[in-house]
């Protein structure tokens, strides 16, 4: 998970360290009247005698508050702690945090080397057959499928109010360390750090809804070309294009019955936290099957399994309907119908969107036809075919319904 941090907490020291120390160095410049408050005379008389020291120590200060948010946010989604809990550690005991981000930029920025080494290694890696990059997967997109031009419109605004998010959350970032460094009330911090709780949860609040409007296409109409057009518009800036929204995405390319671009879509998603991770193996699951190639399905078992043993202080085991799907996949695969019809009807009873029923009513439609049960077969990809939208299994029951109907007229002809 780390690797895929690497870049951008390595760019983030540097940026920040040229910032700070250009700060030093206007503040040298503009006299040392601001820290007679602060300091004795003879700190002074050693500002005004080493003015690269001064500006290479507020590089590395303003590196290390920024090297420790980064770690902290690293630390909180990988062992599952509270970003509450990281708020207010920040605020009770800026000091010490302070101390541990500069003694760890040196180790932070070897580490980042190494990721950004072993990431552009697996790229390299991954074979000619495959998209190495998202401008290639949006290339390959166009050659296989539609890109609808009238979802431009929709992918653009929600691109805009994403843009607006992280300005805020980077704006509310610079006013946490103007509080800590600058404010001395106690009582004003608190009240301060109340108000960064408050503004932090609204700004969480209004990121997971920006992105709602896209999915409710897959969701809800059960259109994932539509949805899929909408997240390749969501993904392009002015002068490149930066994939977003990897899983729904690929679902969408799972329902337009294009798995190998789906797979493609998933190799390039930064799988950075365990839940990134468990979406992963899960749509991956998905997708093998598809491909029929049982032994990268019984690897997603594997995989998920593995997070279960290695959870650390999270707590967090890997959730049985994950596990449900992919041994599902694996079921299917080795032909257990009666196992596989009782999961589809539970999961066709627990389906809460549209796009839900309709994949289980294909499946119980399958199944009920391979044991030549027709007439479920027949009411269920009926159902399929009502609500399917341009769902791919909308063309795949209406084949087996026209089967239905041939066998049907040839036993009346035989009568």
């Amino acid at each position: 998970m780390w690797k895929y941090r690497s870049k951008s907490h390595l760019l983030a020291l540097l940026i920040s360290f040229f910032v700070g120390c250009g700060l030093g160095y206007l503040s040298l410049q503009s006299g040392t009247d601001i820290y007679e408050d602060v300091y004795p005379a003879e700190v002074i008389q050693f500002i005004q005698q080493n003015h690269l020291i001064v500006c290479l120590a507020s590089g590395l200060s303003i590196a290390g508050i920024i090297n420790i948010i980064r770690l902290t946010e690293y630390f909180a989604t990988r062992w599952n702690f509270s970003p509450i809990l990281v708020i207010l550690l920040v605020f009770l005991l800026p000091d010490a945090l302070l101390m541990i981000g500069v003694v760890t930029i040196l180790p932070a920025a070897i580490a980042s080397l190494i990721g950004i080494y072993q990431l552009h290694k697996e790229k390299g890696s991954y074979g000619s057959n495959h998209a190495s990059s998202d401008e290639e997967i949006v290339r390959l997109y166009q050659l296989h499928h539609p890109l609808q031009e009238d979802m431009r419109l929709l992918g653009q605004a929600c691109r805009k109010n994403a843009i607006k998010i992280r300005c805020i959350y980077a704006l509310g970032v610079v006013a946490a360390i103007c509080v800590i460094f600058f404010i001395q009330s106690i009582t004003l911090i608190i009240a301060a750090f109340l108000l960064f709780v408050f503004a932090f949860n609204i700004i969480l609040r209004y990121k997971s809804t920006n992105e709602l409007p896209i999915l409710s296409l897959l969701v809800q109409k059960c259109d994932p070309v539509a949805c899929a057009s909408a997240i390749l518009y969501y993904s392009q800036g002015k002068r490149k294009t930066k994939i977003q929204m990897h899983i729904p995405l690929a679902q969408c390319l799972i329902y337009m019955d294009d798995p190998a671009l789906a797979q493609d879509v998933l190799a390039l998603m930064p799988r950075k936290d365990r839940m990134s991770n468990i979406q992963y193996w899960t749509i991956m699951s998905y997708i093998y099957y598809l491909l029929k190639d049982e032994k990268s399905l019984e690897r997603c078992k594997e995989e998920l399994g593995k997070m279960n043993k290695s959870m650390g202080f999270s707590n967090v085991f890997v959730p049985s309907e994950e596990m449900g799907v992919v041994q599902n996949k694996i079921d299917l695969m080795n032909g257990e119908l009666n196992v596989c019809r009782k999961y589809y009807l539970n999961s066709l009873k627990r389906a809460r969107f549209p796009f839900q029923q309709v994949e289980a009513s294909y499946f119980i439609g399958l199944i009920s036809f391979v044991e030549e049960d027709y007439p479920v077969a027949e009411l269920y990809f009926n159902k399929v075919v009502s609500m399917g939208n341009r769902m791919c299994f909308v063309e795949k029951a209406q084949k087996y319904l026209d089967k239905l109907n041939q066998m049907d007229l040839s036993e009346q002809s035989v009568e």
